[in-house]
């Protein structure tokens, strides 16, 4: 039983446990671990998850290291919409999390950003923060 392992998270109030099984489906066709069993605790704001991480189509264990197990982290905290994480390493993940699932949304903020009264300066260099950041996660920058 060692594919079987257990997770728990800090949660928004108002979560509910359709997000958490949304949240689920997305991490399997994502990283192929199952969830079958989640429990909310409301008092301490948690949610527990009990994960198979056995693949069934291909019969054998799933193995994520290190690094792919933080993508999966901050990949819950964004499809939940929870606060972004403060270490830069978490905070890279979730800026590539939410890079790889919409592609658009730094031009798109640009054009908010554009429309909402800034000074040249101040959206100049949001703009160049805004670029840059998506340059890094294209992979053409470090």
């Amino acid at each position: 039983m060692f594919y079987i392992r257990s997770c728990t998270l800090t949660i928004a109030e108002d979560t509910t446990m359709q997000q958490l099984v949304n949240m689920t489906t997305a991490i399997i066709e994502t990283y192929h671990i199952h969830c079958f069993q989640i429990a909310i605790d409301r008092q301490s704001r948690t949610a527990s998850f009990l994960f198979d991480f056995y693949d069934r189509d291909k019969c054998e264990i799933v193995y994520l290291n290190l690094c792919k197990l933080n993508y999966m982290y901050v990949f819950i905290q964004y499809k939940l919409g929870l606060p972004i994480p403060s270490t830069p390493s978490l905070l890279r993940r979730y800026l590539v999390a939410a890079y790889m699932d919409d592609r658009n949304q730094y031009r798109r903020l640009l054009i908010s950003i554009r429309k909402a009264g800034l000074g040249k300066r101040d959206f100049n260099l949001i703009r160049s923060c805004l670029m840059y950041i998506e340059k890094n996660l294209e992979g053409i920058t470090k």
